[in-house]
């Protein structure tokens, strides 16, 4: 099943795409099957469901959950705005283990109420930052699916190819358990670097996990998400005169290649 490739909304913003439907035919030009992008205001919802549909493209939400806040009205909005599904980064970090498997819980109910596939992201600072509690929450709860990032894994461990075999083991083990990638990468120190400083090796380990996903999500009849996510500004490095480095959409396209080379198509 061929995997759905998505474009971050916020690279989008950056390349100048402001108007979204001739944006979206762009997009469509560059591979891509749609976007990925923030929580969009109810009233716009209505607006955007008729824009993508237009366009036959589809829409994905990524939502920020803090610990207090009710997360109930961001699923109603994704469903309002037709998003094909939501992945979440969830704050709780210093949380119990019981607060966290209600909490996982509950985003993965309101994902089956609101008819959203539901993502858990695996982000730093968030519950999912430790690659060891992750493993245990995906023992704890057999149904749940990740968004994998594993460019936060390999910042925080330092991991340059070749990766240590314990390790990559506990990587292949999320990525068996994704429905969808956010596809950044990095050389083992930044969470994301330019492309053109990432070895062929460092570049090999990564696509040898996101192939590892799709072939365990085709294995259940699911479709996998690549969302070749490279921020803007906050995330790129700069040059000494403060301009960042590197053309962001012309990379954004070349990753998206690259997850396709990692899923043989």
């Amino acid at each position: 099943m061929k995997p759905l490739y998505h474009c971050c909304e916020s690279t989008c913003v950056a390349a100048g795409l402001a108007e979204l439907g001739p944006g979206l035919d762009w997009l469509r030009t560059a591979g891509f099957d749609g976007v990925e992008g923030g929580v969009p205001d109810l009233d716009l919802c209505p607006s955007l469901r008729r824009v993508y549909a237009e366009a036959d493209m589809t829409l994905g939400v990524v939502a920020y959950f803090p610990e207090a806040a009710d997360p109930e009205p961001l699923f109603e909005r994704a469903a309002a705005a037709g998003a094909l599904y939501v992945t979440g980064q969830a704050d709780g970090y210093w949380r119990d283990d019981a607060w966290i498997i209600r909490r996982t819980r509950a985003l993965i109910d309101l994902g089956k109420r609101y008819g959203l596939p539901f993502f858990l992201e695996t982000h730093r600072g968030r519950y999912t930052q430790d690659l060891r509690r992750t493993l245990w929450l995906i023992e704890e709860i057999p149904e749940l699916r990740l968004c994998g990032d594993i460019s936060h894994y390999t910042s925080s461990s330092e991991l340059k190819a070749p990766w240590p075999g314990e390790w990559k083991q506990g990587l292949l083990r999320v990525a068996e358990r994704c429905g969808a990638l956010h596809g950044r990468v990095n050389g083992g120190q930044r969470v994301q670097d330019p492309l053109a400083q990432i070895s062929a090796a460092q570049k090999s380990e990564y696509q040898s996990v996101w192939r590892h996903a799709f072939t365990a999500a085709e294995a259940r009849g699911e479709r996998i998400i690549f969302n070749a996510e490279l921020l803007p500004p906050d995330y790129q490095i700069e040059d000494l005169a403060g301009n960042p480095l590197g053309n962001l959409w012309e990379e954004t396209v070349a990753l998206r290649q690259w997850g396709g080379e990692a899923f043989a198509e």
